[in-house]
Formats: structure tokens, sequence, C-alpha cells
């Protein structure tokens, strides 16, 4: 999920972001996870988000189409 750059600054995401975080069926949900670019964390910061997790890291594989 994420807003569209041209409706960023609109109350959107803030929107979008309340809507989660207070939906009775997520309130037991412990744990939220995202991803994000480096320029949107001040923003997902504002909401508890953090980035450093320790010595937690991402990690992907990507299967190349013909394998």
């Amino acid at each position: 999920m994420g807003v569209e750059s041209s409706y960023r600054k609109t109350g959107l995401g803030r929107e979008l972001l309340e809507y989660i975080s207070n939906h009775p069926k997520l309130k037991a949900v412990y744990i939220f996870d995202l991803f994000c670019m480096p320029d949107l964390v001040p923003f997902y910061e504002k909401w508890g988000f953090v980035d450093n997790l320790g010595e937690v890291r991402c990690m992907r594989r990507i299967r190349k189409p013909h394998e």
C-alpha cells in the first residue's frame, strides 16, 4: 500500500494510517512491518515506526523468469 506521489501532502496517508491503526479487526496485531523509500521515513516515524531493528535484516530473493 502506498500513496501515489501526486496525492501526497493531502492527508490521505494520515487517513489510511488512522484507519488501519484504529480498525477493530487489527487491534490484536502486535507488529506492523512496512517497506518505504528513505524520503518517507520521517512520515512513518511520526506513526511510531522505527528503522533500527538491531540485527534483523530484510532479505529478498527474486526468481528469474526462466527458472
